[in-house]
């Protein structure tokens, strides 16, 4: 019996000192190095960022002979887009420059555009559909003959939104705590997104002197209502 008792007492003992050395690894030794950690949450922080900030882009280039005056209904038939929400359209001019005219979709796929010019002519346009753009509903429309349409192909991407960045900037400080947990930030973790090259988006707060701070520099894509794409720096990081 006191072998059996001894037995159970060494295994008792055993146990305990493997719990304290575990605890005194974690503790104080760290077998983890902690820029590893804040890295990890940085490039967390990134994919995060592009996921609650990117929109959809479809681009698609249609020549139309002749184009009528007035506002036509374009039907873009079966052809793959992300979604089909909202549009934006620029006629290309002879000199290269771009020209907006009026556009908007309805009962999809039907693509609206109101031109006021004379017509009458071969026109160039390049039509891009987005969630980023305002919605219009055109009035007065007739379907465009397809004889007269020519498509080109389509470009899809998906890209970050002016819009979103801008909404996030202003939860990042009207509500961090609850953008922390969107973005998936430890609670122990601060963060900031900055771009020299785009300092309208800028969340910033400010950092201690004693932490140690993991920064990264990506260069995003971002998509403004105006059917322009500006490819600015951006700098994340996490301390």
């Amino acid at each position: 019996m006191k072998k059996r008792a001894s037995s159970h007492l060494e295994m008792v003992m055993a146990f305990l000192f493997f719990i304290g050395f575990t605890t005194f690894i974690f503790a104080f030794v760290k077998p983890y190095p902690p820029t590893s950690l804040t890295g990890a949450v940085v490039s967390g922080l990134e994919n995060s960022l592009k996921k609650k900030a990117e929109t959809n882009l479809s681009q698609i280039f249609i020549k139309i002979d002749p184009l009528p005056p007035g506002c036509n209904e374009i039907n873009l038939d079966r052809k793959t887009f992300y979604t089909l929400s909202n549009s934006l359209v620029k006629k290309i001019k002879q000199n290269g420059k771009f020209e907006k005219i009026k556009s908007g979709i309805d009962s999809p796929p039907n693509l609206q555009i109101k031109d006021d010019s004379p017509g009458g002519q071969e026109e160039h346009l390049i039509a891009f559909i987005s969630p980023e753009f305002k919605q219009n509903n055109l009035q007065n429309c007739f379907s465009l003959d397809p004889a007269y349409i020519t498509f080109g192909s389509i470009y899809e991407k998906e890209i970050l939104s002016n819009k979103s960045l801008h909404d996030m900037k202003k939860k990042y400080y009207s509500d961090y705590k609850n953008l922390k947990k969107e973005l998936k930030i430890p609670e122990s973790n601060d963060f900031s997104i900055t771009s020299p090259d785009f300092p309208e988006i800028n969340m910033e707060r400010k950092i201690p002197e004693s932490v140690e701070v993991y920064s990264k520099e990506i260069v995003v894509e971002i998509l403004n209502s105006k059917g322009e794409i500006i490819n600015p720096r951006m700098i994340i990081k996490v301390w």
